[in-house]
């Protein structure tokens, strides 16, 4: 089996109830993290925008 470098891989799932204002960081992750937010509001932030 041939993989691209857009190749994408679940590698985990799941489910998290953030308490408000909850932040990870800083750091480094080896992979993506993606959320879906289905309930609240807040913003994303990368490289101070």
């Amino acid at each position: 089996m041939e993989f691209s470098k857009d190749t994408i891989f679940l590698v985990n799932y799941g489910r998290q109830n953030c308490e408000d204002m909850h932040s990870w960081g800083p750091g480094m992750r080896s992979c993506y993290v993606i959320h879906y937010v289905i309930r609240g509001s807040g913003y994303l932030e990368c490289g101070k925008k």
